[in-house]
């Protein structure tokens, strides 16, 4: 299994994938807290997470990614970590150039 946690998680729509060979598992993530993909992957095999929506309902949230992507070791894994925030605080050099703060 691969399992993991979210935090920030203020708005509804996060999606999270799984890709590992032939396997694709969609997670919704609607909640702080621990997930759980079901997919049972093979010992040795290489795994990613990806995030295939971005949470928007009521605000847009800005997402990242931490130790989501390996070779699955026999005993699982346990760590990925999802950390989302307020995506109208992320620095945008174009925005500040032109003086669009908003």
């Amino acid at each position: 299994l691969i399992t993991g946690t979210a935090s920030g998680i203020s708005s509804t729509g996060l999606i999270l994938r799984l890709t590992s060979g032939a396997i694709v598992e969609d997670l919704p993530i609607n909640n702080n807290g621990g997930f759980v993909f079901i997919g049972s992957l093979d010992e040795g095999a290489s795994w990613n997470v990806n995030i295939n929506a971005l949470p928007t309902n009521p605000e847009p949230l800005n997402c990242n990614l931490a130790n989501n992507t390996g070779t699955m070791p026999a005993n699982g894994i346990n760590n990925v970590q999802v950390i989302c925030g307020d995506a109208s605080l992320i620095w945008n050099q174009d925005n500040w150039n032109q003086s669009n703060w908003n």
